[in-house]
Order: structure tokens, then sequence, then C-alpha cells
């Protein structure tokens, strides 16, 4: 749906961060037109900075001069529910406000810990969640977060948003059930930051337990990124003498679409999620995967015909299961077939860039009808 003229102003993090919601932009981007601007604002790093509360108040100035001499008709506030996300940006849409502008909020990232302290204690930051509840429409990642946000009193439509593959990561890939009739060395892979609660250790402990079960088979695991749980998941690679693990660092670009073409098999027990990106990459080249029952996943990822979705980490069963799949080579071909064509349906930037411009505007007009994307 064309915009017709409407001038959006996207809020974004610096696109030389590291995460995904900066991804998501940038690959949306060569498909919103021109009337769609991105305003830039947060921490100028990856890292936590002494000067934040200052970049946010430079932030603020922008801002407060960008609505007095810029037009703007509609706002789109991407962000997290967690501390600082809600904290920062709630001044945003305070400032908005006062100039009586329409606007959408996006919730990519949900803190668990962060919801606990709003549910155990009603009081807890009302100013942030009141001033979101300002907000002519809601996104978020998950069917459990759409509900929580209800039973906060969030009375506007909620809808379920997706996160995105970049088209040009995966152009000319059609075959990717080729690499599972090769049976030289089969790789799994992890890709996403390597911290504790993205379940890099439970990744380990399953690809060890697979190696126990299959002695001859020859196998390699390739983690690509980096984090704070790095030096500690080498360390347990050491300590347990786990063989053929590969620690790649941060891959993009050329090294990721590899790294992804060679894989056959990812391991994601993360503790906690929206969308992770990594699995729905992961699925756009045709790759099982093991993931959790958590966010958006348990939404969409059917156990068994897209790999294996655990509803708690029983490592031991989570490695039988795994197991199951990767010794029969047309159950592989079969999940593959599934992701492959499942991914290209439902996450390419190009398809959801289209969809989420057709939400902004039905919004926008106020359109009972707007479509979920």
């Amino acid at each position: 749906m064309k915009s017709n003229g409407l001038k959006v102003l996207v809020f974004v993090p610096h696109f030389f961060k590291q995460g995904g919601v900066a991804l998501f932009y940038k690959s949306l981007r060569p498909f919103f037109g021109s009337n769609f601007k991105y305003f830039f604002r947060g921490n100028r790093s990856s890292h936590n900075e002494n000067w934040a509360i200052f970049n946010y108040f430079i932030d603020y100035i922008k801002f407060l001069i960008h609505l007095l001499f810029h037009k703007t008709d509609f706002i789109l506030i991407n962000t997290s529910l967690a501390k600082s996300g809600c904290s920062r940006d709630a001044v945003f849409i305070y400032i908005l406000k006062l100039f009586h502008k329409d606007f959408m909020v996006f919730f990519h990232g949900w803190n668990k810990d962060y919801e606990q302290r709003i549910e155990t204690n009603k009081g807890f930051n009302k100013f942030p969640l009141n001033q979101f509840k300002k907000a002519s429409t809601v996104v978020v990642l998950a069917k459990d977060f759409k509900s929580k946000l209800e039973s906060w009193g969030f009375d506007q439509k909620i809808y379920l948003g997706k996160t995105v593959v970049e088209n040009n990561l995966i152009e000319g890939y059609v075959n990717p059930t080729k690499k599972f009739l090769d049976e030289s060395i089969f790789t799994f892979i992890f890709l996403a930051r390597v911290e504790k609660a993205k379940g890099i250790i439970e990744a380990l402990q399953i690809y060890r337990q697979i190696q126990l079960i299959n002695p001859s088979k020859k196998m390699q695991f390739k983690i690509g990124g980096e984090g704070s749980f790095l030096k500690s998941a080498k360390d347990f690679v050491t300590m347990n003498n786990i063989q053929d693990v590969h620690f790649l660092g941060h891959v993009e670009g050329l090294e990721k679409r590899l790294l992804l073409e060679e894989g056959h098999f990812l391991l994601f027990p993360s503790y906690s999620e929206g969308m992770p990106l990594s699995v729905l990459e992961a699925m756009a080249f045709g790759i099982p995967c093991m993931v959790t029952a958590v966010g958006g996943l348990k939404d969409f990822f059917v156990d068994k015909e897209m790999g294996v979705l655990l509803e708690d980490l029983d490592m031991i069963k989570a490695a039988e299961n795994v197991n199951a799949i990767i010794n029969d080579q047309n159950w592989l071909i079969q999940i593959s077939e599934m992701n492959y064509h499942f991914a290209q349906k439902n996450f390419l930037a190009s398809h959801v860039a289209e969809s989420l411009k057709e939400l902004i505007v039905d919004v926008y007009k106020k359109k009972s009808h707007a479509q979920k994307f």
C-alpha cells in the first residue's frame, strides 16, 4: 500500500550498533519510500556509557527541533519492555503528545525481570506505562506479550509483528537440501550473542551428548557471535574436552552467509526471546532448528516439522530428539524444505516492509480493517 504522502518518522537505534532492531530497520530501509525518515537515538555504542543521560538529553532537543521545523504526520517508536528503553522513550512520547502527534509503539525486546517487577508492584514505573498507553496501536512479537499488555490496561489494538531476514542475505540461494546429501561432516551452528541467557552452555551440552551417542559420525559445532559469556563458554569446552568446537566471533555479510550455507542444524536453547533473528535466518537457509518454546517462537514453530521445540531444558531429551532427526536423511530434507519455504513466505524484509507500511497507513486513517503483518 502506498503511503499517499504520509510523513512517517521511525525511531531507531544507531545503525553502527550490533542488535536486532538496528538490523531490522537496515533491512527494511530499501523498501520504505522517501516519506519514511529515521530518527536515531540512544547510546552511541554497544556498551553502557557514563554519558548516556547526556546523549538522551541531546536526542530530546533534536526531536523538539525536528517537530518544530519538519512535517511529521505519524511516529513509530521501536523500543523494548525494559528499564532503560521504557524510561527513555516515555519522555519522547510526552514531547510528541504536546504536539498532538499520533504514534505507534513496536516492542521488539521483552525483559522478563522487568515484566515481573511490574507484575509484583502495580505502581512500578507508572509514568512510562501510562505514556505507552497513549499509542494509537501497539505491535509485539508474541501472543504472550499481547496478553500481558492487555492485562495491564492497554485497550488499543495490539498486533503481532515479525522479525525479518535480509533479502540480500539469501539472494540466489535456491537449493537448501543439497547439503544434506553430503555425509562427510555434519555441522551444528549457534548464531547469536554469546550470553548465558541465550543458552550457549546448554547448546554445548546437547552437542556433546550427541557426540557421545554417535562416536563414528563426524561432526562439528560452529559458534558465530560475541558476548560477555564468550570466555566462560570457551572454558566450558576446554574443561569438558568437547571436540571440534569453533568460535568464530561476530559474523556478518558473506561470512554469515557461508556459515548458514554450511550449517545442518541450529542449536538455540535460549531462556527467553521475542522473535530471534538467528532462527529465522537459519530457517531461510533450510536449516532444521532446536529452539525453546519462548516468545514468538511457540506461536509458529511446529515440533518435528521445523525441528525440535523444547518445553523445558531437559538436555538428555533434547539431545535424543535432535539425534533422531540428524540420523534420518529423509526427515532432514523434509524439514529443510519446510523451513526454507516458510521463511521465504513470512520473513523476507520486502514482505514485512510492505505489511508494516500498510499497517501504519491504516492506523493513521483509523481504518478498522487494518491487516496483521
